[in-house]
């Protein structure tokens, strides 16, 4: 078990520590009493963060963490806790889709991609939803931006071509979905989203 398990409760330690108040001055102590280095415990808990994820009072740590503004270990938490805020957002856009609030759905989908502009995911759910709303113009637009990223992504080019051909784009709808060949059996909506 060694030197994992020993870091987990390490920052278990430091996250209590910060909690109760530790100052940056009191975690550079701290950090010297149990002869370690900051990037160390950064890298562990970069990599293993995901342990701490589902304990609440973890992420109230976290953001005590972060609020030192110093060093790896506030940099990595900030990183977290963005991460896991983008996650959130995507996670409830999934949940209104499914109760068929695109509206809401879309609002959600966009805080997940400002956190990340790269969350293939969340853009593709966000077409989706535009889509489920009408708006295929925006659709257009969230589909268009997954085809440049992902060109080998048969099912956005298909819901691309879909939302072309809903705007009256017959020319460009065409060569879009024949492109998606591997989606030829799909309905004709606009596909499903992703989780």
């Amino acid at each position: 078990m060694g030197q994992a398990q020993d870091y987990e409760g390490l920052i278990r330690e430091l996250l209590a520590g910060v909690e109760n108040g530790w100052s940056d001055n009191t975690v550079v102590g701290w950090l010297v009493e149990k002869n370690l280095k900051d990037w160390n415990l950064a890298q562990w808990l970069k990599e293993n963060g995901a342990l701490l994820r589902a304990d609440i009072n973890k992420r109230e740590q976290l953001v005590c963490l972060a609020g030192l503004g110093k060093g790896e270990l506030a940099k990595v938490a900030v990183e977290m806790l963005q991460e896991w805020k983008g996650e959130d957002c995507f996670n409830r856009g999934n949940d209104l889709c499914e109760l068929g609030r695109y509206k809401e759905a879309i609002t959600s989908y966009q805080c997940a991609i400002n956190i990340n502009t790269d969350n293939y995911k969340a853009r593709f759910n966000l077409g989706y939803a535009q889509g489920m709303l009408g708006q295929y113009k925006d659709s257009i637009y969230s589909f268009n931006h997954i085809v440049k990223t992902h060109p080998d992504d048969h099912t956005a080019w298909y819901c691309l071509g879909v939302s072309l051909r809903e705007v009256g784009k017959y020319d460009e709808a065409i060569p879009k979905t024949t492109a998606s060949s591997k989606t030829s059996q799909m309905d004709q909506g606009m596909g499903y989203p992703v989780s």
